[in-house]
């Protein structure tokens, strides 16, 4: 631009005012190219791109978030899309190639499925802490009087196991209320005389302690069957792959309470 940076003396160059402004300039240029390339530099580690999957409620309620924390850590610069829904809409979703895998409980006929097990928690009872049971003590729904029970509609694949259920075990309903909502369910347990029946891994019974009462179902005892499901038409994309690893060992961790050494 002409304008001088530099004055030369007889035995020395010193910067002008200008010159002075300007090297103060450029090392904040360099300071935040280096920040810049220290930002990238971060993201280059682990998978990039974007990931579909698929949860049921019963696995976001606990699962999910812990799982997804530390994979996004080691994954700085990968897209997770999670959908929640349950298993038919799910199942649909994968088989239509918009999931790259999906968690439901077991079914029949997977056509067009490539399925792999996931886990198998039991069922449990849930009641508000007002309840009369003591915790974790295994139950029979035989003894325990007519039931007021909070059920899934139709459409959901538990509400057939448990009206099986009910019937194998001797229980007495004295009335259903149907909600597919996971927080509404909680809720009328929470606020109310009426019971429902969970996946086990939904629950850290000491740490739920002050809103429900957990207990196991025994004679006969009800489990839930966990799978992987993906499209058998190609390959689980190898970010997907780590991430079902890691959320099947986290959803381990936490069932774990229900199966000791």
């Amino acid at each position: 631009s002409g304008i001088p940076l530099f004055v030369r003396g007889a035995s020395s160059v010193r910067p002008t005012p200008a010159g002075d402004a300007y090297y103060a300039r450029c090392l904040d240029i360099l300071r935040v190219h280096q920040e810049a390339s220290a930002v990238l530099e971060s993201f280059g580690k682990g998978f990039s791109g974007e990931i579909h999957v698929g949860i049921p409620p019963m696995l976001t309620r606990r699962a999910l978030a812990p799982s997804l924390w530390r994979f996004l850590d080691l994954n700085p610069n990968i897209m997770v899309q999670v959908t929640e829904a349950e298993s038919a809409d799910l199942t649909a979703q994968v088989k239509a190639g918009e999931l790259d895998f999906a968690v439901v409980p077991a079914f029949d006929s997977p056509t067009g499925l490539k399925v792999g097990r996931f886990l198998r928690t039991p069922e449990v009872l849930v009641s508000s802490r007002q309840s009369p049971l003591e915790l974790m003590k295994p139950v029979r729904l035989r003894e325990l009087g007519p039931l007021r029970v909070v059920v899934p509609k139709p459409r959901n694949t538990r509400r057939a196991t448990l009206e099986t259920y009910f019937t194998a075990s001797g229980a007495r309903i004295a009335r259903y209320v149907e909600l597919d909502a996971m927080l509404g369910t909680l809720d009328m347990v929470l606020y109310g005389d009426w019971l429902t029946i969970l996946p086990g891994v939904m629950f850290t019974p000491l740490n739920n302690q002050d809103r429900f009462k957990v207990n196991p179902l025994c004679d006969p005892p009800l489990f839930t069957e966990l799978v992987v499901i993906e499209p058998a038409r190609r390959a689980l994309p190898a970010a997907a792959e780590a991430f079902c690893a890691l959320l099947k060992l986290e959803t381990g961790r936490i069932n774990a309470i229900w199966h000791p050494a």
